[in-house]
């Protein structure tokens, strides 16, 4: 007699059942958003550099360092008082082009570079630097909202935010005013270029132009200044030369700005004057000649380049600055 029960379902059916088959299509689903949310992250920041996140030599592994007392505060910019004053007596009384040249000069090289990355330098005019109260630098922020301050008569002090605002204003103090303006700006635009970074076009090509503009502002300020060099990327800005965008390599990470760069007396010389920062760029790094040209070379052209007689004076201030 023929049997009258229901049919039985084997495995297999049962996982193609209606409810596990919403299961595999929802988990189907949600791998393939998963996946497009993946790729959409890797077109639209992408990395030129090597920079992996935990900083370079250039000192971007420590962007928020312990903030020293007022008393270390002081200290520190007497002793760069002291070093700086040195350096003028072997010098001739010219003042550092940056406080890079005095690393080689400080008992810890390590220390010193990490701390002057919290000062703010500005070299006075030949008119500036007979006023005692001119200040030469001073801590790079706020601190409690005091700024300690470095003048030209060597003297060092703590300020509150008002009286340090009413020195700016007082006779000599123009130039580190409009420093402090520019350095503004340029960290603010600094910001806008870590969120936006890769997505400008092609990397390497951009960098090579914001070179060749900073050779072109450079050779403008010779010739207004009867052939002498910009002690600093920044005096371009203060001048209106250029724009803080233009410190900006698209594969940098740095928000002070991509570029190393280095003064030379020397004129039309084939000297390096400014070049990538670490990490811009994975094969090599852009370079600019004081002649204006602008050069991809590799690491290994790079080292043939500082060993240059004529770079000298450029590769000693870039170890200085990369502590090498």
């Amino acid at each position: 007699m023929p049997s009258t029960s229901a049919p039985r379902h084997h495995g297999r059916q049962d996982a193609l059942s209606p409810g596990g088959t919403r299961v595999i299509i929802i988990v189907a689903l949600s791998l393939v958003v998963v996946g497009l949310g993946i790729l959409a992250w890797v077109f639209l920041f992408p990395s030129d550099g090597d920079n992996n996140g935990n900083g370079d030599d250039n000192g971007n592994r420590d962007a928020d360092p312990v903030i020293p007392s007022p008393d270390k505060r002081v200290a520190f910019l007497g002793n760069l008082g002291k070093m700086m004053a040195t350096f003028r007596e072997e010098n001739n009384g010219r003042y550092p082009h940056a406080l890079q040249e005095l690393i080689r000069d400080a008992d810890d090289q390590k220390a010193f570079r990490k701390r002057i990355r919290e000062v703010l330098y500005r070299p006075p005019s030949r008119q500036d630097r007979t006023e005692p109260k001119t200040i030469i630098a001073c801590d790079a922020r706020y601190f409690d909202k005091q700024r300690c301050v470095l003048r030209a008569d060597g003297s060092v002090q703590a300020l509150s935010q008002e009286r340090f605002d009413e020195a700016l204003t007082m006779e000599g103090n123009a130039l580190m005013a409009r420093r402090i303006e520019v350095v503004a700006a340029v960290r603010a635009t600094g910001a806008r270029h870590s969120a936006a970074r890769g997505l400008a076009g092609p990397i390497k090509a951009m960098c090579v132009a914001r070179l060749k503009g900073i050779g072109t502002a450079g050779a403008m300020y010779r010739v207004q200044r009867r052939d002498r060099a910009a002690p600093d990327l920044m005096i371009l800005l203060e001048e209106r030369y250029l724009v803080p965008k233009s410190l900006f390599c698209q594969g940098s990470s740095d928000p002070d700005g991509g570029y190393f760069y280095w003064p030379t007396s020397r004129l039309l010389t084939g000297t390096m004057v400014a070049c990538d920062k670490t990490g811009n760029h994975r094969t090599g790094r852009n370079v600019l000649f004081d002649d204006g040209r602008v050069q991809s070379l590799s690491y290994e052209d790079f080292a043939d380049a500082l060993a240059q007689p004529e770079n000298a004076d450029f590769a000693a201030a870039w170890r200085a600055f990369e502590g090498r």
